[in-house]
């Protein structure tokens, strides 16, 4: 799986979960292959929701979002 490290962050009231990953252990073919989570691309959406699924289950989030 394509997780190199994720984490939880804590202030106050509010907390978010962090992960960073590369490009290995997803669904998407070439040239976006294989874990691309990114939607701004001519990426099969199917492909870019399966890759999102795949990470959320791995950390055992309900959801994932990307940000830069």
């Amino acid at each position: 799986m394509g997780v190199l490290a994720h984490g939880r962050v804590d202030e106050g009231d509010l907390s978010a979960e962090w992960v960073f990953t590369d490009r290995h252990g997803g669904v998407s073919a070439d040239p976006y292959a294989s874990l691309n989570v990114g939607g701004a691309v001519d990426d099969d959406p199917e492909s870019v929701s399966r890759n999102r699924a795949l990470v959320a289950s791995y950390v055992g989030a309900a959801a994932l979002a990307r940000v830069h």
